[in-house]
């Protein structure tokens, strides 16, 4: 009996919290998703809409507290994108805070590469060291001080769900990280056939195609769920390029992987 109540505390705390959202009462939500945190101490997402409600409240000294600790969790759990996409938010808030760049790339240094990535790494770059490189794998051959000049250019963005974010046939101007969510890649071949080549996830990629090859977008990428994404403008990343040349490896060792899988889809 005590689950059921419990449960339907939650429904009704929210339902409470989501008409105080929609009366723009921020004050009255947040109290409503602290007491959510007291059934479920640790739900990441109700620290995230607390943190999120006190910047439309323009208390972006409050936010930025949630904000850090969101980050922190990520970290701690392994999930670079998402803690750069937070601290992202945090800049943008408070644009003297740019030491949490530094703090985001020397945590992944000290953390070390996971197994997986240092296969990466060792194909695309001649001399790597897991243990003072970041771990994204687009960056894995940076260094933490370079990682944090990247991520110092990024912006994010939040998509709803089924939204287009690049349409094929588009020039190539940016290259996209997921921090959360999916999306869905789709081709239209000559004859109006829609190719579905792959579903990228948090962590993954996209843009380098065309980015590499200078031509207009190959596929259209279309968000599944609700995506929050970073971005990378083609200038930007030209000069990452030019400066940091493991970069353009990894994404070249990508970029043949993913020809390999598209010419495997439509054939």
């Amino acid at each position: 009996m005590l689950f059921f109540g419990r449960e339907e505390s939650k429904e009704k705390l929210q339902a409470r919290a989501l008409k105080y959202i929609q009366k723009q009462r921020w004050d009255k939500a947040i109290a409503e998703f602290r007491k959510l945190l007291a059934l479920a101490p640790g739900d990441m997402r109700f620290h995230r809409r607390i943190a999120d409600l006190y910047v439309r409240a323009g208390k972006p000294r409050e936010a930025i507290t949630e904000y850090r600790l969101l980050a922190n969790h990520y970290v701690q759990r392994g999930e670079p994108i998402k803690a750069m996409a937070v601290y992202k938010i945090i800049v943008r808030l408070d644009p003297s805070q740019t030491d949490v760049y530094k703090q985001l790339a020397r945590l992944y240094a000290q953390q070390g590469m996971p197994e997986e990535l240092a296969g990466v790494s060792s194909a695309v770059s001649a001399t790597p060291d897991p243990q003072n490189r970041v771990r994204v794998p687009l960056f894995s051959d940076l260094t933490p001080d370079q990682f944090s000049e990247v991520l110092s250019k990024m912006a994010v963005h939040n998509f709803p769900p089924h939204t287009v974010v690049v349409r094929q046939g588009d020039p190539s101007n940016s290259l996209f990280l997921i921090s959360s969510g999916a999306v869905q890649v789709v081709r239209r071949e000559p004859d109006g056939k829609e190719v579905v080549l792959a579903t990228l996830k948090e962590g993954e990629f996209f843009g380098e195609m065309s980015f590499l090859t200078g031509k207009p977008r190959t596929a259209t990428i279309t968000t599944i769920e609700e995506s929050e994404i970073l971005e990378l403008s083609k200038q930007d990343l030209e000069e990452v390029i030019a400066k940091y040349p493991g970069v353009e490896r990894v994404l070249k060792a990508f970029y043949h992987n993913r020809v390999k899988a598209t010419l495997k889809a439509i054939h």
